[in-house]
C-alpha cells in the first residue's frame, strides 16, 4: 500500500555519473526517429526509469485487474481507434474496427474496475457538416479524442464484441439550426464501477464553448449496461470549461481541470477536487498563466500526477499545440509539496518541445503508463512510455 510513498520519495538515478546531477535518459534505441535522446537534469527527489513501450499511441488507461493498456491511436484513413496492449507493448489488439458503431473517431477509453467493460467517446453518426468535403475537414478536427466535439459516451466489452450507446446528446444537425455543436470528454468509472464522470459541451462561447461536469449512475439491467440519474454541476465564477480526470479512491471526490476564475484563459488550466455531497471545491494548483491538466490520483490516493507548463510558461493563442510544453509533476493529495517528476524539456533548443499528457498507473503505484508529443521543428512524432519507479530494487536510491 505504500509502495507508491517509498517510490516518490526517493533520490535521482544516477547514470553513467557521480554526482546528483543525473542523465535522464528516454530509452529509444528501438525508435532512432522518436526525437530525443538525452537531457541534462538535476532532480533530487526521485529514482525513476523510462522506456517507450508503443509509438503513435494517445490517451491511456491502465486496467489494474487485468494488467492490460487500453489507448487510441490514429488509423491510415485518419480516424482514431481503441487498442489494448500489455505494458511491454506486446499483444495489441483493435477492439473498434466494427460496423456496429458509427464511422469516425473513437477513443479517450477508461476500464470498468471489473475489466469487463470499456468506456469511450465516439463521433456522432450524423451532425451538421459531417459529409461536406471542406466543412467535414474542419469538424473532425474538433472530434478526436481530447476534443470530443459532436461526441456521445459509449460503452463495450473489453474484447470489443459488444457495444452500448449511453447518450445521444442534441447536436446541430441543419445549417440554419440554433442547437450548438455539443460533445463529451474523457469518461471514467468510480473503483467502484457504480459510477461515471465525464464532461459536457452544452453551448459555445470563448475559445472552447460553455462546459459541464457529469456524473450518473452506471447500471446494468438485462445484461444492458446504461446511465441513470445524471447529476450536472458547473462549478467556478464563470462559464468555463472543464476537463474530466478521475475519482478520489474513496469516490467521494471528483478531480477535474477548468479555468474557474474570472479572466482565467483556457490555455491557463487549474487542477480541482469537487466533493460530490457537499459540492466543495478545492483548488489544488493556483496560477493565472500555467496549464496544468491530466491530474491522476495514485492507487493509495496519497499522490497525484499530472501535467504542467510550470517553468516553461504558456500563452493564450488558440493554436496551443504550437507552443505548449509541459513535464510531469506530483503532489500531495492536499497539493501540497509540488515537485517536478520529468525534466523532458530541460535545456531543449527552440525548436524543440516535449508535450507529456495524459497518463495512468499500474496497481501497485510503482509504474506509470505516460502519453507524449515530441516536436522537433514541423517534425511530431510520439507514443507512450512506463515510467518505472520499481527497476532498481525497491526503487529506493541514497544519495552518498
Amino acid at each position: 500500500m505504500k509502495k507508491i510513498l517509498i517510490a516518490l520519495s526517493i533520490c535521482v538515478l544516477l547514470v553513467g555519473v557521480s554526482t546528483v546531477s543525473a542523465l535522464f535518459t528516454l530509452k529509444i534505441a528501438s525508435q532512432p526517429n522518436f526525437g530525443i535522446s538525452q537531457m541534462n537534469v538535476a532532480n533530487e527527489k526521485f529514482c525513476v526509469d523510462d522506456i517507450l513501450v508503443k509509438e503513435g499511441g494517445y490517451r491511456v488507461d491502465w486496467s489494474h485487474n487485468l494488467n492490460l493498456i487500453v489507448f487510441d491511436q490514429q488509423e491510415a484513413d485518419g480516424y482514431y481507434d481503441i487498442y489494448t496492449m500489455n505494458p511491454d507493448g506486446t499483444g495489441e489488439q483493435c477492439l473498434t474496427d466494427n460496423q456496429n458503431i458509427p464511422d469516425g473517431h473513437k477513443g479517450c477509453s477508461a476500464w470498468h474496475p471489473s475489466g469487463e467493460y470499456i468506456v469511450f467517446t465516439c463521433e456522432k453518426e450524423k451532425y451538421f457538416g459531417k459529409r461536406l468535403f471542406l466543412l467535414s475537414r474542419w469538424l473532425s478536427k474538433l472530434a478526436v479524442p481530447g476534443e470530443g466535439v459532436n461526441c456521445d459516451l459509449w460503452v463495450m466489452k473489453s474484447d470489443g464484441s459488444e457495444f452500448w450507446q449511453l447518450t445521444n446528446l442534441p447536436t446541430k444537425t441543419r445549417f440554419l439550426d440554433k442547437q450548438p455543436y455539443t460533445g463529451v470528454l474523457h469518461p471514467h468509472f468510480s473503483h467502484d464501477g457504480t459510477k461515471v464522470f465525464w464532461t459536457e459541451r452544452v453551448g459555445q462561447g470563448k475559445k472552447w464553448g460553455e462546459w459541464t461536469i457529469n456524473v450518473a449512475d452506471f447500471v446494468i439491467e438485462d445484461d444492458n449496461p446504461h446511465l441513470d440519474n445524471i447529476k450536472v454541476y458547473q462549478p467556478g465564477n464563470v462559464p468555463c470549461f472543464y476537463e474530466s480526470h478521475g475519482f478520489s479512491i474513496d469516490d467521494k471526490k471528483i478531480i477535474f481541470s477548468g479555468n474557474l476564475e474570472v479572466g482565467q484563459d483556457e490555455n491557463h488550466l487549474d487542477i480541482y477536487t469537487l466533493d460530490l455531497e457537499t459540492e466543495e471545491i478545492v483548488r489544488l494548483t493556483d496560477s493565472m498563466d500555467e496549464w496544468d491538466e491530466h491530474a491522476h490520483y495514485s492507487p493509495d490516493g496519497e499522490k497525484i500526477v499530472w501535467m504542467s507548463s510550470n517553468g516553461y510558461g504558456m500563452s493564450t493563442v488558440r493554436e496551443w499545440w504550437d507552443v505548449l510544453r509541459t513535464d510531469y509533476w506530483v503532489m500531495n493529495a492536499n497539493g501540497s509539496e509540488k515537485t517536478q517528476l520529468t525534466f523532458y524539456n530541460f535545456d531543449l533548443e527552440d525548436d524543440k518541445r516535449v508535450i507529456c499528457s495524459d497518463c495512468s498507473w499500474n496497481a501497485d503505484g510503482t509504474r506509470l503508463a505516460t502519453t507524449m508529443l515530441i516536436v522537433d521543428g514541423d517534425a511530431i512524432t510520439g507514443g507512450i512510455a512506463i515510467l518505472d519507479f520499481s527497476i532498481y530494487g525497491s526503487g529506493i536510491c541514497e544519495v552518498q
